[in-house]
């Protein structure tokens, strides 16, 4: 309704106003901004309340108006939380002049003492604002902030934001972090299928073989959810567990006969070394032959069966 309104009448009611929830409302006007401008800052001189003002040039990137505020501010705890608040409304709506503004000014990035999520630096990777997180980096923002929480570069892992992952670690974030349920990066990205972060993650040192509080390596995460470009990357790394068994009993090579992915089950076997007896091809593998066949795995059957035929012989020799 108020798009359809005059600009004059906004501007005699507006005038009229102190800041409040009806001038506020105002400034949703998009085309109403600049002679507001002016509006808002008299009203911030007259009533000594510049918070409406300055959040809302923040949010704006009004970099003048912004300017004039904090030069008439004078210095207090409550000019420097006034001042806080515009920095976290300007990162969460990526607007960098007004981020940049605020900093030159001095007012403080670091966390809050009481892990207050709302830290600019955590409210710009979450927005996924890139050019936020870059210049927050830039003046000495830290990464990694909170003991036993989920780092920022969590979100990211499990979104795919690979650019803003990549800022974070050569920052200094610890790509090896883990959560309460003892997910790491890695983890993520391999369930979420977001192969480039799991290539920016092993450039800063991330460990491929993790375990999860199920005992789920990124290897079973990633043929659960078939993300197979994931599973072919894996399968590339020296370090991949391929023996490991989750809380629930499967371990890859189960997984990949269930999903009837052949490719898979040559490709484990000829990186396999397994560490069993002579008899472990019967206890593990003949009733592998059983459940694919149950599925209509025929591909996989014939694998199973090649593998049992190649482990048989090689124990009849011995």
């Amino acid at each position: 309704m108020l798009s359809t309104v005059p600009n004059e009448i906004l501007f005699t009611i507006a005038e009229n106003l102190s800041p409040g929830p009806l001038l506020n409302l105002l400034l949703t006007c998009r085309s109403f901004h600049h002679s507001l401008s002016r509006l808002m800052l008299r009203h911030a001189l007259a009533n000594k309340d510049f918070t409406p003002a300055l959040v809302w040039a923040s949010i704006e990137g009004h970099v003048p108006l912004i300017k004039t505020i904090l030069a008439h501010t004078p210095a207090s705890d409550e000019a420097t939380k006034m001042e806080e608040i515009a920095l976290r409304e300007a990162c969460d709506h990526g607007s960098l002049k007004s981020v940049e503004t605020l900093l030159d000014h001095g007012v403080p990035h670091t966390p809050p003492e009481d892990n207050d999520r709302r830290y600019p630096l955590a409210i710009a990777v979450y927005k996924c604002h890139l050019p936020v997180v870059r210049l927050l980096l830039s003046r000495g923002a830290v990464p990694d902030v909170w003991p036993g929480y989920p780092p920022m570069a969590f979100d990211l892992c499990r979104n795919g934001e690979v650019e803003i992952l990549r800022e974070l670690l050569a920052a200094g974030a610890d790509p090896n972090a883990r959560n309460n349920h003892m997910s790491s990066c890695f983890t993520l990205a391999a369930e979420y299928g977001h192969l480039e972060c799991l290539k920016v993650l092993l450039e800063y040192g991330a460990e491929v073989d993790v375990v999860d509080r199920d005992n789920d390596t990124p290897m079973i995460l990633a043929l659960y959810c078939e993300r197979w470009d994931v599973v072919e990357f894996l399968l590339e790394q020296e370090e991949c567990d391929l023996v490991t068994r989750n809380l629930r009993g499967f371990d890859p090579l189960n997984l990949a006969c269930i999903t009837g992915r052949a490719d898979v089950v040559r490709k484990i076997f000829s990186k396999q070394v397994p560490g069993h007896d002579t008899f472990w091809y019967e206890r593990e593998l003949v009733p592998m032959v059983s459940l694919a066949r149950m599925r209509h795995r025929e591909e996989v059957v014939e694998v199973l069966e090649q593998e049992i035929l190649k482990l048989w012989l090689a124990s009849s020799t011995l």
